[in-house]
């Protein structure tokens, strides 16, 4: 797996690529505006704390065009809880690479702030 473009305080975008290399999936930020007004929140006083309650970022799971997946980040005051909605079909085969892919984009963000 793979950023796509730079680090910044728009959209990300990850590609998914499978053992062989091949393009299985992108997972981008479903909403830019979420991550940017979360990020003015958490430069006030108490900011952060109240951060989860109002800016909760969603990324799409998009395999062959079509969006299979949603993943969101629930409303919570001090931890972060994250819901996967299955939205499409997809191979089985590739079920374990996609939700590997949305782990790790949990994983990536929640470090990013």
């Amino acid at each position: 797996m793979r950023q796509l473009g730079v680090r910044s305080l728009w959209r990300s975008t990850y590609e998914v690529r499978g053992p062989d290399g091949v393009e299985a999936a992108v997972i981008r930020e479903e909403n830019p505006w979420v991550k940017a007004l979360d990020g003015l929140a958490e430069s006030l006083p108490g900011g952060d704390a109240l951060g989860g309650l109002f800016f909760n970022p969603a990324y799409l799971v998009e395999s062959r065009g079509r969006t299979v997946m949603r993943l969101r980040k629930e409303r919570s005051l001090l931890e972060g809880r994250f819901t996967l909605h299955r939205t499409g079909d997809f191979p089985e085969d590739e079920e374990r690479l996609l939700l590997a892919g949305a782990i790790l984009v949990i994983l990536l963000e929640r470090d990013r702030g």
